[in-house]
């Protein structure tokens, strides 16, 4: 949503000076400057995608509110940025959860149950659990390189893959940036990885051991969690 009211005051500087590089610019809603190289792949297509992006942001501004599932204390400096400038009031009801989910329905019933005992006879926050969801891509190279990064940093791990599952898709990257900038609960692997390309075992395994070796940084993410949960059980 931070980008979608970017454009329709800036989007002539955006078509003429966006690439996919290091520069920076400022978003409303956004504490630090981001790159222009985690914004959506639409935000470079001048021709096509972005005419309609732009007629999509501008909607934004004529309607009276925006119901988002967030909550002040996760996005304080976004939400505290729309009450400033001259947009429509926005109104976070979330955490809106879902605690009491079942699993895909075509994973096997069996499977699922030894997964889970699996899970409860491990120490408490022991292991890495992986799931890049459907979108994106993976070519046959990048999953041996994680499952090796995974393997040597000696952290056991749960992993639910499917191909292609490698999340660089639409605002994807732009949501990573948010996690590890913005809101400072995730560890950085690679920021830039429409450029750059695969994410190397070195740095798979750099980023679980920060993860699993460090308290702090586990802790950042429990306690968003339970407010989380103290926000969705008071509702």
């Amino acid at each position: 949503m931070n980008l979608m009211f970017y454009p329709p005051s800036h989007h002539q500087y955006i078509a003429k000076e966006f690439s996919i590089s290091d520069s920076e610019i400022s978003i409303p809603g956004f504490r630090n400057p981001v790159p222009s190289k985690v914004l959506p792949p639409v935000a470079f297509n001048k021709d096509g995608g972005y005419k309609a992006y732009i007629q999509i942001a501008e909607g934004f501004h004529r309607v009276k509110g925006i119901i988002v599932n967030t909550f002040t204390d996760l996005e304080s400096y976004a939400i505290e940025s729309y009450k400033k400038g001259n947009y429509p009031k926005v109104y976070p009801i979330g955490p809106v959860l879902n605690l009491t989910g079942h699993p895909n329905p075509e994973m096997d019933k069996s499977e699922w149950d030894k997964i889970m005992k699996w899970l409860d006879d491990q120490p408490e926050s022991s292991v890495v659990f992986l799931c890049f969801r459907s979108a994106g891509s993976f070519d046959e190279k990048q999953p041996k390189e994680i499952a090796m990064g995974l393997e040597e940093s000696s952290h056991k791990f749960l992993w639910c893959i499917r191909f292609p599952t490698l999340p660089i898709y639409a605002e994807q990257q732009l949501n990573a940036f948010n996690l590890v900038k913005e809101w400072e609960i995730v560890v950085e692997l690679k920021l830039d990885y429409r450029r750059n390309g695969e994410i190397r075992k070195e740095e798979v395994e750099k980023g679980v051991r920060s993860v699993m070796d460090s308290e702090n940084e586990r802790n950042k993410v429990k306690d968003m969690l339970k407010l989380a949960k103290m926000l969705e059980r008071e509702r």
